[in-house]
């Protein structure tokens, strides 16, 4: 019953996505919190992107799966976590700061691998937030560019503002969209914009989005 769920939400945002996307857009099925169970059977029905939060949850799930799963880790970087994240993840969205730039490349030397990576963006300077300042996005994108061979620096991620205000929520999307813009004119490797959930991600693929990042959606609410 449970696998009959996934498959029938899976179809249905594949649907929807498809009839919103002008280009395709990459759906990471965030799987914090979820049984390894779950993610291989959302796997089996063709999502190959999984999204995880916590260090020590994607050692784990990534240790136990036997299937060929690439891993995001989404969540805010701890220093001491930076040796787990570089040896499981095949995408960072969440890089803010040069330490930790400098310390996930190093590790990601260290096993001989490319790391995809992200900026995290604070577009709204929320406090509750994660994310370098707008002030301060190039800077940390030289420096990523400069110093660090072993992450391919692909784009931004962002976490508009949750509001039902629909002004502050036009307002949020209007600044990710110009920053998407200018970042596009200076970096024009940059290929990838990570935005977008349950809750908003019809309106983010509307507004630049090429890579959301859903839970709910596909796997139910949290318990």
């Amino acid at each position: 019953m449970q696998s009959n769920l996934i498959a029938q939400n899976i179809k249905i945002l594949q649907s929807e996505i498809n009839t919103i996307a002008e280009k395709n857009v990459k759906l990471i099925a965030v799987s914090k919190r979820k049984p390894l169970a779950m993610i291989e059977q959302a796997f089996d029905l063709g999502i190959n992107d999984f999204g995880e939060n916590f260090a020590q949850e994607l050692k784990e799930k990534a240790e136990t799966s036997s299937k060929n799963i690439t891993w995001h880790f989404i969540g805010p970087i701890q220093s001491n976590k930076i040796k787990d994240i570089a040896k499981y993840s095949d995408w960072v969205h969440s890089i803010e700061r040069e330490k930790v730039a400098k310390k996930l490349n190093e590790h990601a030397l260290m096993h001989n691998k490319i790391i995809n990576s992200l900026i995290q963006v604070n577009i709204d300077s929320e406090n509750s937030k994660s994310g370098v300042s707008l002030d301060a996005l190039f800077e940390l994108k030289d420096y990523i560019l400069k110093n660090c061979e072993n992450l391919n620096l692909r784009g931004l991620m962002f976490m508009p503002r949750f509001t039902l205000d629909k002004n502050e929520k036009d307002e949020s999307l209007k600044k990710i969209c110009s920053v998407i813009s200018k970042f596009k004119n200076i970096y024009k490797d940059a290929d990838t914009f990570s935005f977008g959930t349950t809750h908003d991600y019809q309106l983010s693929i509307k507004n630049g989005s090429n890579m959301i990042r859903v839970g709910e959606k596909i796997f139910g609410k949290r318990i």
